[in-house]
């Protein structure tokens, strides 16, 4: 019995220190001890996104041998979030639609590339630690352009959205842009 207690305490702690670091990594670094001498610099306003009622902003970090390639990865992070966001709610809503007439057609093969319109980088620096350089990254975009973009695949095939156009998931989206 206490060789299970044991092995069960030492589980326990492997998942702990297993969450942990996938913590550390959250975002996408890999986790690093660092002393106390060795502190990265982050630009003051990193910790603090702006706030403005009408947009939404996704904050991203990425290392780099160059200071423009930092730039550009962290800016291709952030908008893979906004990617991964759009999917997630495309998605959604496909269940929604077969939720609620399971009948309608399957979704067609729709393009899942994102036009990123109407987002801008908001803040922007990169600073050089050793032989590489982080960057970070504000990109805002406005609230309105998620739904804009589930409506662009909705529409991109024109017989697919004519069968489900007529359901609540659809109007819902179509909503805010009437």
């Amino acid at each position: 019995m206490t060789s299970g207690m044991t092995r069960a305490g030492i589980g326990i702690v492997f998942a702990v220190l297993a969450l942990g670091l996938a913590a550390a990594s959250a975002d996408g670094q890999a986790a690093r001890p660092r002393s106390a001498n060795a502190r990265e610099r982050v630009p003051v306003w990193w910790k603090t996104p702006p706030v403005d009622t009408q947009s939404r902003c996704i904050r991203a970090r990425a290392v780099a041998p160059g200071q423009d390639l930092a730039l550009e990865k962290a800016i291709s992070l952030a908008r893979d979030s906004i990617a991964a966001e759009v999917e997630a709610q495309w998605q959604a809503l496909l269940g929604s639609i077969r939720s609620e007439d399971p009948r309608l057609p399957a979704s067609p093969g729709i393009s899942s590339d994102v036009e990123f319109k109407n987002t801008r980088v908001a803040k922007q620096a990169a600073f050089r630690r050793g032989k590489k350089w982080s960057a970070f990254v504000f990109l805002v975009y406005p609230d309105s352009l998620v739904p804009s973009l589930l409506l662009d695949r909705l529409r991109s095939n024109a017989e697919w959205y004519a069968a489900v156009r007529g359901t609540s998931a659809v109007q819902l989206v179509e909503a805010p842009s009437r």
